[in-house]
């Protein structure tokens, strides 16, 4: 106990809150989440059955070689993550985007040595099992904290199954699912998401919530098994239209304006409201860093230039981003002006907002560098003005939540002014900052 004690503050930021939100129902917390959150252990091998292309050519994509370097650009195109699942849960993180695939190993033959991992049209390294464990290690060890993981193909809720997968095969992950999280998932026969209270939950143990999608039903995926929710009873929102980021944040404030209403009524039908603020690349800039990755012979000044007017911003002329990671790094630098937004108004936000680019004690990166075991990028983090800056993401999440908390008139007031300044003190730490890099797409006023 003494030991556990001594955990950051984001580590155990519910149990902090717990005097607050003991009363209230999962349904009305508000979660720090991350996009495709195992995407930091991407390989170059993509999978059997990828996402966004057809079953037929992901198995011939899949057994061809590296020999073009091919395997290894769309690799580069796919990662949203530099930190581990622990990593995250230690940043604060409580929503996990998890999305698996049935496919055979790294490197392996089509249709030989199949199981189950993680992708984004490339497959990880490890086994998705392998990542559960490592979350059921952390939970232990953190008593009073709740996880959701939300378990599809690509995640769409209802529009995305897993094509070619038997049910056996389906229910077995998920009974393995199940095995490794013995004792904590939630239970639909007990655990009513609009009506428990969070500190039932918490003395009965059940501090895991499967969101599980496969087509409109996932009892093909599960069997019906009442420690998983139909992911079709998420309500899925996105605002991460990277082309047009003035029309983005304003779509952003409007989601945190109308945020208090939309839960209201996600709730009374046992919704759970989650919005996305990834970023949705052009098509055509994957295109262009794709002819800027492999052919050294072309206009290269030319194509930048056609690259860098995708995205519409001002100044931004001779640059296109080399993957997916610098283009969400690019799409956080302007994000942190919503979050900021709704909470010099107070404003609440959806019960998960998911992201990429987590980064260490709860930011998201807003600075010009890559990190994690994906990018061979040199540490500059100590030369290199804004090659690391980040944004207080998961503390701004929190601090919504002792917000709407402390607005009943039947919480402790002692509470909530002092955990409003242990939050407000750490978001001091990395508060909203600003630039002038327009040759990197970074503004100071715009």
């Amino acid at each position: 106990k003494n030991n556990y004690r001594k955990q950051p503050f984001l580590e155990q930021w519910m149990e902090e809150l717990l005097p607050l939100i003991k009363d209230q129902t999962f349904l009305d917390l508000s979660l720090p989440g991350a996009h495709d959150s195992v995407t930091y252990d991407l390989t170059n091998s993509i999978s059997d059955d990828a996402n966004d292309i057809p079953p037929t050519i992901a198995y011939i994509l899949h057994d061809i070689d590296n020999t073009f370097d091919f395997s290894n650009f769309v690799r580069l195109q796919a990662v949203t993550q530099g930190s581990t699942i622990t990593e995250k849960l230690n940043s604060g993180i409580r929503f996990i985007d998890f999305r698996v695939v049935y496919t055979s190993a790294p490197f392996a033959p089509s249709g030989f040595d199949q199981d189950w991992y993680g992708l984004h049209l490339v497959q990880t390294q490890r086994k998705s099992l392998d990542f559960l464990r490592e979350a059921r290690k952390w939970i232990d060890a953190h008593p009073k904290e709740i996880v959701t993981f939300w378990i599809s193909r690509h995640g769409g809720q209802c529009n995305t199954a897993f094509p070619g997968v038997s049910n056996k095969t389906k229910q077995k992950f998920f009974s393995d699912v199940v095995d490794i999280f013995d004792g904590l998932l939630f239970d639909r026969r007990t655990d009513v998401l609009n009506e428990t209270r969070i500190g039932d939950l918490i003395d009965r143990n059940h501090r895991v919530l499967l969101y599980v999608s496969d087509g409109k039903e996932p009892s093909s995926f599960t069997g019906g098994s009442p420690f998983a929710y139909n992911g079709c009873s998420i309500d899925n929102e996105l605002a991460a239209d990277i082309t047009n980021l003035t029309a983005t944040i304003e779509q952003q404030k409007s989601h945190f304006q109308l945020a208090s209403v939309i839960r209201q009524q996600d709730k009374k039908n046992a919704r759970f409201y989650l919005l996305g603020m990834m970023v949705e690349p052009p098509f055509n800039e994957q295109l262009l860093a794709a002819l800027l990755y492999y052919d050294k012979e072309i206009d290269v000044d030319y194509l930048k230039k056609t690259c860098s007017e995708l995205f519409h911003i001002p100044g931004m002329e001779k640059w296109c981003p080399k993957n997916l990671f610098e283009i969400s790094l690019l799409g956080n630098y302007y994000y942190q002006l919503s979050f900021e937004y709704a909470v010099q108004n107070e404003l609440d936000f959806p019960n998960a907002i998911y992201l990429n680019a987590i980064d260490k004690n709860g930011l998201i990166r807003t600075g010009i560098d890559t990190f994690g075991p994906m990018f061979n990028t040199t540490n500059r983090c100590s030369t290199t003005q804004h090659a690391c800056t980040g944004y207080c993401y998961a503390d701004t999440v929190i601090l919504s939540n002792i917000y709407r908390s402390c607005r009943s008139a039947h919480v402790d007031k002692h509470e909530c002014t002092r955990l409003r300044g242990v939050v407000e003190q750490r978001r001091a730490l990395n508060p909203l900052k600003l630039w002038h890099q327009p040759e990197l797409g970074r503004l100071k006023n715009w």
